[in-house]
Formats: C-alpha cells, structure tokens, sequence
C-alpha cells in the first residue's frame, strides 16, 4: 500500500471516528435493533482511542513535515474563517440554541419541594392571596397539626391556620406573569428562556470587558456548561438569579443614566429571586464608584448613580412588603432563621466539594478561568480595564463566600449555588483563549480553537451523562401519579406522603399529612381518627420511601398495610405505589401503570380542602 493512500484511509478512519465521539457527546449515542440484531453505541471513549490512534497514523503516513505545514495552513484558515463571523450573531444563534434545547428537554410537571414551591407560590400570587388557608387544621388533636398538614416547600405560618412558601418571589412572580398572559404551559419555558438571557449577558459582558472573541467563547462554555444544562431544565430559581446578576453587571459597565437604571433594575429582580446575595449589590455599584474616583463627568455620574440607585432600591422595598404582608414583618425571611445553617466549620467541606465538582463537569481547566480573573495580567487581558476584570473576580468570589459556610451538600448539581460566579470563569477561560489566538503561531492558534470546542463538547456529554436530558421524566411522574390519585381516591381523602405531599394537591387535589410529621406511635390512632371523622386515609410512597414508612411505624398496626398489594404501582422514573390505609378495605388487584415516551403539559386540579365531620 502507498503511503497516499494509508494517509488517506488513516484520514478518512480520524474523521468517521471524530464524527462519531461528537455524536455520541451530543446526541448521546443508539440503542436499538436494525434486523434483528441489538446495536447499542453509547461510550464516546472508544471513538476518541480511534481518532486519536487515525489522526497519529495519518501524521506518520503523509509524512510529519508535510503535516505540519498542514496544521498550520489549517489554524490560518480558521483564524480567517473566525474574523469573518459576525461575533452577535453566533452569540445569538448559541443562545438561541440553548433555549431549544433545554425547553425541548423541560420539565412539564411540578413535584418533589422546590419546582412544585415555585410554582404553588405562583398560583398564590395569581389568586390574589399571601397566605393559603388550611381551616380544618383548628379540628384537629395533635399538637403539630398545622406543622403535618403543610406540605414540602411551604412552612406553617405561626398563630394561625395558614401556610407560607418558603420559596423567594421572584421567580414565583415570573411564573405567575407567563401563566396568567399564556397559560400554564407557559410557565415552564420561562427557566429555558432566562438560560438563553444568561448565555446573552455572559457573551456580552466578555465582549464588553476584553473583546468579541472573549465574549463568544465564555458563551460558548457558559451554553454547554452541565450545571446550567441540568438546572435550566428544571423550575428553579439557580439559572434565572445569575442571569439577573449577569446582566446587572453587563449594564453596569454601561457609561449612560439608561444602562444604570436596567443594572439597577436586574439587581432588584436579582434580589427578589435570591434575597440572599443582596450584599453582592455593592460589587455592582462599583463601576459607578470608580467613575467617581477617575473624575469622570460629575453630572453624569451622578445621574448614572441615582438611577442606579433608585431602581436597586424597588426590590429591596417590593421583598419588604411582600413579606410583611406574607409573614407578617418585612424582616422575616421566605425561609424563616437560617442563622443555625452556617458555620465556620462548614467552609472546608464545601470548598473542596465546589472543587471537586467543577472538575469532574467542566475539567481541571476552569482553574485557569479562576487565575486570568484573579491575575489581571496583559498578557491575556490587552485590552481590558482590569479594573473591570478585579470586579467580576470579586463578584465570583462574593459568591462562593455567600455558600461557603452554608450547609455541606453531597450532590454534584449544588454547583447550582455557584452559578452566578460561571460567568467569571468561563470570560477568564476565553481571554486566555483569545491571549493563545494572538500569538501568529498557527499550531497554537488551532490548538486553542480545537480546545475550545472539545471543552464545550465535553460540557454536553458530561451533562448528557449526569442525566441532565432526562429529568423531564421526574416532573412527568409526579403529574401521572396524581392524575391517578384523583380517579382512584374520593374528594375527601387525606393521602400521607411527603415526596409527593405538594403534588398530590396539586394535580390529584387532594389534602396531604406528611408522615414524618407523625410519632412513631400514633400512626394507628391518626388513621383512626381520620376515617371516625369522614376522612378516607391513603398513603402514596416512592418505593424507597415504603421501607422507610414501615420502618418509622414498624410498632403500629396500620404499617402492615404498606406491606400489601398496592392499589396502584406506577413505573417510571421510580416506583410509586399508592395503598388504602383502612384495615377494613377490599381486597384488590394493583392497578400498573408504565410511564410514556414523553411528557405533555398537565392542567393542576382544584385546590384541596377536607370536611371533618362530628364525631
């Protein structure tokens, strides 16, 4: 064989096998049967081995002078190819890009604590009401009632007979606005959507401190970046508070009194998602303050600053009053005295996990993204105001000192917390980027660019692999299990849970008791005195929770019935299982029932109530 034609066999072995690790990155592989006979590819790693093994062998075979000079008229022409992109359009492409792909892959259900508490909370805005009354709760004997009927994500609202959200506003209030204009549907691309404005700002806020190319490549890695893929899926408030930061820091970056007013209008919707950062305001100002200290135009600085100031100041006093209104004082927090939460002690743990997972998701090199901000030098910040560069560096750091010392999580996703620091990083990642770019030296020039895309791609496999694509299928749970609740139970049911305890009364509408609030000894007489008073106890348990339910009441006779046929097992993602708690109910087959292929939209069913007849 001719040394032409291994090198093009070698070639054309390198880009089938690079084509297929992309796809497999991406698109996250096949699994299925083509005439009988099972093909399954899932694991990128083996096509990486090959096109590393068929771009080696190419070298060899076209000879290692002649491919040289082939690398470096390639970095030229990408050089070319990059100059020529329209750096806005590519950003907005991306962005748009990043809100298909994670509204295609969104929840469309509420369940578990927090995406069923921002969306309950939102149904409260909308209704009028700052509190949700639970009246029958006076009727009842034990002492922690109001505590038990209250279902995750809410809290009881001392002295009375209401329950509050422990959940902040701000993304309650987005929710409510997109629901009441399109419906609720409407509610669960609204997360997508603040993950495309993230992606926006990050680009733009790397454009406006260093250069277009800064600013595509923070895009680039913030767009790809498995913690915003996993919680931009999700309702949550992660992903819109650090595109609320973002943008607040790109406006205060601006010259005019206009692009003040909307810094300062971000900051205040930044605050009403996540009131806990609201020192991190001050970090923002800080453009305003050293206009002041250079002398810059005296007039205009102070108008930049009153509007600066006068539209920070709108969410600190609209979270005031909602909760004074809400909790009865504009000083009591959503979720109540977290004074017991942090300690000193805490930082160590968490500081070497935050570590840990920013190089398990997005590699060792996000160091690097860390030391540009941190070490504002020229060799990769030429055109910079370091100033500005100091500035991002001390908001990132603002941030992770805001949950250092909070409670020590085991999972991988409370990166979450960390969000609105990415930015930062990944515009430190794309100077240095851009440093590599501008040395003439077309090996490194292609080097950087083929990084680029690698660290970007990896960002989606690892997402991919960390089940960022297939929560949808969690929140699709939680709505099929309470649609069928609904049909299988009575209107005046009270279902004990706790997983499912906020979307049993949203989909099936039913009054939930959390089992945990239950003593170990009094399930039996609960059950008893519910059905003496017209209430029809159930129990709806994931699987794993039916272990932990038997074990708590393992002394109470009622436990036994969580040990017998359901009367419906739903599979998905999880087992749930519902059984009637009466000792005298009828025998019955369980009702089995498969999760479907895909989620759809569910409409919520009556709000709950219960009707406690005389003894």
């Amino acid at each position: 064989m001719t040394s032409g034609r291994a090198a093009r066999i070698a070639l054309a072995v390198a880009v089938a096998a690079t084509a297929w690790f992309v796809w497999l990155a991406v698109g996250g592989g096949f699994d299925g049967h083509l005439l009988g006979v099972r093909i399954r590819t899932n694991n990128p790693h083996t096509p990486a081995l090959v096109a590393a093994i068929g771009w080696l062998a190419f070298a060899y075979a076209n000879g290692i002078g002649r491919t040289w000079q082939t690398i470096g008229r390639a970095g030229d022409s990408a050089v070319a190819v990059i100059a020529r992109v329209d750096s806005r359009l590519a950003a907005a492409a991306l962005a748009l890009a990043t809100f298909a792909l994670c509204a295609h892959f969104r929840f469309v259900a509420v369940g578990g604590s927090d995406s069923y508490g921002y969306v309950s909370e939102a149904d409260m805005w909308l209704s009028g009401e700052t509190t949700v009354r639970l009246p029958w709760v006076k009727d009842v004997p034990w002492a922690n009632a109001l505590d038990s009927f209250t279902p995750l994500a809410w809290r009881p609202l001392v002295g009375t007979d209401a329950m509050v959200p422990i959940c902040p506003p701000g993304l309650a209030m987005l929710l409510a606005a997109a629901k009441s204009v399109a419906g609720e549907c409407a509610m669960f691309v609204v997360v997508p959507a603040t993950a495309m404005l993230l992606v926006l700002a990050t680009f733009g806020l790397g454009r406006r401190i260093e250069s277009s190319h800064t600013g595509l490549v923070a895009a680039w890695l913030m767009a790809t970046s498995p913690t915003l893929l996993y919680m931009a899926t999700q309702p949550m408030s992660d992903v819109p508070a650090a595109a609320a930061w973002t943008g607040a820091l790109y406006f205060a970056f601006g010259r005019s009194a206009v692009s003040a007013a909307a810094a300062g209008a971000l900051v205040s919707a930044a605050i009403l998602t996540r009131p806990n950062l609201a020192p991190l305001a001050s970090v923002i100002a800080l453009p305003l303050a050293i206009d002041f200290a250079r002398g810059a135009d005296r007039r205009t600085s102070w108008a930049r600053a009153a509007a600066f100031a006068a539209m920070s100041a709108v969410g600190v006093i609209v979270l005031l009053v909602l909760n004074d209104l809400t909790y009865g004082s504009p000083f009591e927090a959503s979720y109540g005295d977290q004074s017991a939460n942090f300690a000193v002690g805490h930082a160590g743990a968490n500081l070497k996990n935050f570590a840990s997972w920013l190089t398990g998701t997005e590699t060792p090199l996000w160091i690097v993204g860390v030391f540009a901000v941190t070490i504002p030098s020229r060799r990769w910040w030429r055109t910079a105001d370091r100033a500005r560069v100091t500035i991002i560096a001390l908001f990132a750091a603002g941030v992770v000192a805001a949950y250092a010392f909070y409670l020590t999580f085991g999972a991988w996703w409370f990166l979450r917390f960390l969000l609105p620091a990415f930015p930062a990083i990944m515009i430190g990642l794309g100077a240095v980027s851009a440093a590599l770019m501008r040395t003439g030296r077309s090996l490194v020039t292609l080097a950087a660019a083929v990084g680029v895309v690698a660290l970007g791609l990896h960002g989606l496999w690892s997402a991919r692999e960390r089940q960022a694509f297939d929560l949808w299928r969690e929140g699709s749970k939680y709505a099929t299990v309470g649609h069928l609740v609904r049909t299988l139970t009575n209107d005046n049911s009270v279902v004990l849970s706790l997983q499912h305890s906020g979307s049993l009364r949203y989909y099936a509408g039913r009054v939930t008791l959390r089992y945990n609030a239950i003593e170990p000894d009094a399930l039996d007489e609960t059950v008893r005195w519910l059905a003496s008073r017209g209430a029809h106890p159930y129990a709806v348990l994931e699987d794993w929770e039916a272990a932990v339910f038997r074990e708590r009441f393992s002394a109470q006779a009622t436990a036994v019935r969580v040990s017998e046929t359901p009367m419906l097992r739903y599979a998905g993602a999880g087992t749930v299982l519902l059984y009637d708690l009466l000792p005298l109910a009828p025998e019955r087959r369980a009702l089995d029932v498969t999760a479907g292929s895909r989620a759809t939209c569910e409409s919520p069913a009556p709000r709950p109530a219960l009707v406690l007849s005389p003894r």
